[in-house]
């Protein structure tokens, strides 16, 4: 039953932490209680706004005036199917409750970061108070060991951002992304190494799949999927603890 709810929910979620997102980086976009169209500004009924099926129903354009639906909420929705089914199957207790909100402010910031190429200190902080939070649950040692991981995280990506600028007079790791692997660190501890690792190959996969326009790759997304995959595994034992 909790996984079935956690498929029926982790959608709604999702698309309701995407669109929140998204309007607080569109100057201009409809801000009202009800989902409305970006194009046309018709407020959408419930057969449209029904996570996923809707987007499938309507191939991806308004009804009305067939602007194209930003390909962000379909994948929010499915980012939120996955993390709370991954949750309910990891996490069946209390802790739940600090792995959902994680995930909901991981999937925020990534949207932003995909928009408008910044990671909000206000988010990188809460991530960093649910994963010290979720790390002191297992207890002091455990609490501990993320602190440290944390501030080795910070000193050494970060004076890696700030030597790599200096010398190359381009930036080679923003410190939003620094903040961002720091913060989950926190949770993470000494599996920390192993986050910054896959998250740098994932971005390698995505950038050789789909070239950015600019050659900037967006690491938010990709550091956020990293850290809360591992954060998962060590939340259901799976991936040993120090």
């Amino acid at each position: 039953m909790i996984m079935v709810a956690a498929a029926a929910l982790g959608p709604v979620v999702g698309s309701y932490v995407t669109t929140a997102a998204v309007r607080s980086v569109t100057e201009g976009g409809p801000r009202g209680a009800r989902s409305c169209c970006d194009g046309c500004g018709r407020r959408l009924s419930w057969r449209e706004t029904t996570p996923l099926i809707s987007y499938a129903w309507l191939r991806g354009r308004c009804r009305t005036c067939e602007a194209p639906i930003p390909v962000l909420h379909p994948l929010g929705e499915a980012c939120g199917l996955l993390a709370a089914v991954a949750t309910a199957w990891a996490t069946p207790d209390h802790r739940a409750v600090g792995v959902v909100v994680l995930a909901a402010v991981l999937l925020a910031a990534s949207v932003v970061d995909l928009s408008i190429r910044i990671l909000p200190d206000l988010m990188v902080a809460i991530v960093a108070i649910c994963g010290t939070s979720l790390a002191a649950l297992h207890g002091l040692d455990v609490w501990l060991e993320g602190v440290v991981a944390g501030a080795a995280t910070l000193l050494i990506l970060g004076g890696f951002s700030l030597i790599y600028e200096r010398r190359r007079g381009a930036v080679g790791l923003g410190m939003g992304d620094v903040k961002l692997f720091a913060a989950l660190a926190l949770w993470l501890g000494a599996a920390s190494p192993w986050m910054v690792l896959s998250s740098m190959v994932l971005g390698l996969v995505v950038a050789a799949v789909s070239p950015p326009i600019d050659r900037k790759i967006v690491m938010g997304p990709m550091i956020a999927v990293s850290g809360f995959a591992i954060g998962l595994l060590l939340e259901a034992g799976i991936w040993p603890r120090l």
